[in-house]
């Protein structure tokens, strides 16, 4: 949800900080208006954006998240859980053109992910998509229209989803730093009952079809 990865440019030199590691919960629903309106209610409104993501999805692993924001490639990691809370952290983000042993390096081997960039060359987006197709690796696009919001020590988003080969589809989160106090928004939020299910945890369901 944060920001502020820390992205290397063509030169190689890092352009942004990443933000410290970030205890997140999501959910995802059909109608969630009842929660986006307490989120209003309970928060203060700080920006908002529409993008599109494609996420890079290896069958039964949820615990690496990979995605792709036009040229721009970034990794999170699923370090550890405390109760419903789950542990994100930014490993690496860097724009193309890289190489695919590049790519291999930085991105998938901390994934703990096959490689699957042979060429010496990734130019742009479409040439990483064309590279990655095999029968346990999976994209998935995802179209997001979000509301950000700013809690005591936490961050919010409300988003308006597009999934490739899905209908329309609505998430929440909340992230931050101190677990304890995220544990209780989440409940002033009403989402104690919720379960938290991270993107890839539910584009992997959507994808192979069964939950890991």
């Amino acid at each position: 949800m944060d920001e502020r990865l820390a992205v290397s440019g063509r030169d190689g030199v890092a352009e942004r900080l990443a933000p410290a590691p970030r205890y997140e919960f999501r959910t995802f629903g059909s109608d969630l208006s009842g929660t986006f309106a307490r989120f209003r209610s309970l928060g203060e409104e700080c920006g908002s954006d529409e993008r599109d993501d494609v996420y890079f999805i290896e069958r039964r692993r949820v615990e690496a998240g990979l995605k792709l924001r036009g040229d721009l490639l970034d990794l999170k990691l699923l370090t550890r859980t405390n109760g419903e809370l789950e542990l994100w952290v930014a490993v690496d983000a860097a724009e193309l053109p890289m190489s695919g042993q590049e790519i291999s390096q930085r991105f998938l081997a901390p994934a703990g992910m096959a490689r699957f960039v042979e060429a010496r060359c990734i130019y742009d987006q479409a040439a990483l998509l064309t590279a990655a197709p095999r029968p346990d690796l999976r994209t998935g696009a995802v179209r997001k229209r979000r509301r950000r919001y700013a809690f005591d020590k936490a961050l919010g988003e409300c988003t308006e989803l597009r999934v490739s080969g899905q209908g329309p589809l609505q998430t929440c989160a909340v992230e931050g730093t101190d677990a304890s106090r995220l544990a209780a928004l989440i409940g002033a939020l009403g989402l104690g009952s919720a379960g938290n299910v991270s993107y890839p945890r539910r584009l992997h369901e959507a994808a192979f079809g069964e939950a890991v």
